[in-house]
């Protein structure tokens, strides 16, 4: 088990439910839910560095995890920043093999990490 799987365990829970996401493999497979879940922020013991655990639910079975992984921060907010950055980049690299949409409707597109669920204008 790896260093970030093992952190991961010590995340306080629930974790958050942050991304809902349905996908489906083409070209005509059955559609399934995919949810970004993290945790609070957490200090890690004997240390001044904070961590975040991640998970991606229904993604693959790497993503099936209990804990998921732990991203380091030297506070807080970079922690979950780690976080949330690497579940954007897992989700851009599933993108090119699945057809992600947001649960509510309208396509994911990673690039436009930021928009609204369902809204085509992307924001700066």
């Amino acid at each position: 088990m790896t260093h970030q799987a093992n952190t991961a365990r010590l995340a306080p829970r629930p974790y958050r439910e942050v991304r809902h996401l349905r996908a489906s493999r083409p070209p005509e497979g059955a559609p399934f839910d995919v949810t970004v879940e993290i945790s609070e922020a957490f200090r890690l013991a004997d240390s001044d560095d904070w961590a975040c655990a991640m998970r991606i639910v229904g993604l693959d079975p790497g993503h099936r995890a209990e804990h998921g992984r732990a991203f380091f921060g030297v506070d807080p907010m970079q922690a979950i920043e780690h976080a949330l950055f690497m579940a954007h980049l897992e989700l851009e690299l599933a993108a090119g093999k699945l057809g992600l949409e947001f649960a509510n409707g309208g396509a994911y597109d990673p690039a436009t990490l930021f928009r609204r669920p369902g809204d085509g204008r992307r924001q700066a």
